[in-house]
């Protein structure tokens, strides 16, 4: 899953949820909204991708939909529900195309990179963290102990 390492290496964490059909994610959305990126397909069980996603954003317009699909002709289907991109499977640069939308959403989501500083009894240890806007660290008395708190992507 090279496309899972590609989070890991950017140090963002994640959590994945997989559906089996346009209705099961509809669903899922309606009773918890929870999701800041969905990947679907133009061809679904049930309802398709593009039902699939204007039902989503009927909900949320926070929700960024990325389509991955092998159908070129629903392209500008996919950009008028406000999909952020629009990728297409067995492209020769699938993986670069899609290491950038996963860049550009976290550059939407305001990711930053800081640099955290941990005291411990042995000493200082410096980590370097791409973490959201919102998220804050908080900590115990003389920040001896500091956890990480605030969102994550949820794919």
């Amino acid at each position: 899953m090279r496309r899972l390492r590609y989070m890991k290496q950017l140090g963002v964490a994640y959590s994945l949820k997989m559906f089996s059909s346009g209705n099961e994610l509809v669903d899922y959305c309606a009773t918890d909204l929870e999701l800041t990126v969905i990947f679907l397909d133009i061809s679904m069980d049930e309802i398709d991708g593009i039902e699939t996603a204007k039902r989503i954003h009927a909900m949320s317009e926070d929700v960024y939909i990325v389509f991955v699909t092998a159908y070129y002709k629903y392209s500008l289907e996919g950009y008028k529900v406000n999909a952020i991109r629009y990728l297409i499977k067995g492209d020769k640069n699938f993986e670069e195309s899609l290491e950038e939308c996963i860049d550009t959403i976290l550059e939407k989501i305001n990711f930053n990179t800081r640099t955290i500083t941990f005291d411990f009894r042995e000493g200082r240890k410096d980590r370097f963290d791409k973490v959201p806007r919102g998220c804050y660290y908080k900590g115990r008395k003389r920040g001896r102990h500091r956890q990480r708190s605030g969102p994550q992507v949820k794919l």
